[in-house]
């Protein structure tokens, strides 16, 4: 396999073990039940996306902690460029919009 492969895994692995260290899957479990009863509000739609955005990019910031930012930042602008060149990237899923995942860059990877 080539380097940029194993890298683009390695860092998709960490990421995913960030949600697993934050819970983010019982967290979001509770999220949707205590939310069911005002899911016809028009700012629930909003609140929820700001949410999902938000812990996004706190994995990011997790995972590029623990494979190095900038071995992380070049595996996530590389899998962003698949994303914009319109190539599958089977480790993002066929439901990540390119502009959200280009929107993530600049807030997970700060240039100060």
């Amino acid at each position: 396999m080539p380097k940029n492969v194993i890298a683009d895994l390695r860092t998709v692995i960490a990421h995913e073990f960030a949600h697993m260290r934050r819970n983010d899957f019982f967290k979001n479990l509770f999220y949707e039940i205590v939310s069911l009863p005002v899911s016809y509000h028009p700012l629930f739609r909003l609140t929820r996306e700001r949410i999902m955005e938000s812990r996004e990019i706190v994995c990011d910031g997790m995972a590029a902690e623990m494979d190095g930012r900038g071995r992380y930042a070049r595996s996530f602008l590389r899998l962003a460029s698949l994303l914009v060149a319109g190539k599958a990237v089977r480790t993002l899923g066929p439901l990540v919009p390119a502009v959200v995942f280009l929107a993530r860059c600049p807030r997970a990877f700060p240039l100060s």
